[in-house]
């Protein structure tokens, strides 16, 4: 056993095979023989004296050493490769990848997106749509924008806007259920509703009633899935206002009031990005770019 670490090289070959769990395919991955990662791999085993595969059986399996360095390998190698995707995007050709949730990106930022050209002429920005919060540790993005209370002490977080809350339903559903705008909505009423939800334990409805249990739900994938629904009279929906304010404007979408209106919803819209980030200068111009957008609502 060698007490030096073995060449970076080794460790690109090790991840490999150990992800797909064939020499194989890593061969074909690599562009090399599969003799070639077989034997690079009994090489690294010899430099550890650790077996990192188990070749008693037909498919190859990854001993416990081996499954324990595979961890390590595979963030070392997805970190190799973020650092050169920002390293190309940064000094080469510069671009500003953001995350954001689908309904903002469409009705918030989109609309602006020439103004921030004026604010960076020379990086272009790049919008990635999506209601995952993304992990800046592996993910090809810069900075995101979130929904939620800025509970995120491992970021730099930036409040863009905060929001309201409230019922929402199209003016079809509403004389389904003989509903009016002057309805007060309990639980009871709510709940022989059929409701929408973007969160299977329905964590937005029970903001409201804690111990809501609804006859009827369809839990969608965004919140442009939830809204557009609501708008086709599929269901009783919570919307946040000013993001929605258009619906409501153009009678697409009533507000409705119910019983306990003192119910905190205390979230919004988050500009978040890595501590000390090299790209502190986009970002803070992004800042500047997506807060305009917002007070614009």
């Amino acid at each position: 056993m060698s007490h030096q670490a073995p060449p970076i090289q080794w460790l690109q070959v090790f991840e490999s095979a150990a992800r797909l769990l064939s020499f194989k395919q890593a061969a074909e991955e690599l562009c090399v023989s599969p003799p070639a990662v077989s034997q690079q791999i009994k090489v690294l085993e010899s430099h550890l004296d650790i077996e990192l595969f188990d070749r008693s059986q037909r498919q190859l399996r990854l001993t416990e050493a081996g499954q324990a360095y595979y961890i390590n390998a595979h963030d070392i190698i997805n970190r190799h490769h973020k650092a050169f995707h920002d390293l190309i995007r940064q000094y080469k050709q510069p671009l500003l990848q953001v995350s954001v949730p689908l309904f903002a990106a469409q009705t918030v930022l989109l609309p602006h997106l020439n103004r921030f050209s004026e604010l960076v002429s020379d990086t272009e920005l790049r919008l990635v749509a999506g209601s995952r919060f993304v992990d800046f540790d592996v993910d090809d993005v810069d900075a995101a924008i979130r929904f939620g209370d800025g509970g995120w002490p491992e970021l730099d977080s930036r409040l863009l806007l905060k929001v309201e809350a409230v019922l929402v339903a199209s003016p079809a559903f509403m004389a389904q259920y003989g509903l009016t705008q002057d309805t007060v909505l309990d639980k009871a009423t709510v709940e022989q509703c059929q409701i929408l939800t973007i969160d299977s334990q329905m964590t937005d409805w029970k903001k409201i009633w804690p111990d809501i249990q609804p006859s009827k739900r369809i839990v969608l994938d965004s919140f442009l899935a939830v809204m557009r629904s609501a708008e086709q009279g599929i269901g009783l929906a919570i919307g946040i206002r000013p993001i929605i304010d258009e619906y409501l404007k153009s009678g697409r979408l009533v507000s409705l009031n119910w019983d306990d209106s003192s119910t905190e919803y205390e979230k919004g819209y988050w500009l978040v990005s890595p501590k000390n980030s090299s790209r502190k200068k986009h970002i803070d111009a992004l800042y500047q770019w997506a807060v305009e957008a917002f007070s614009q609502l």
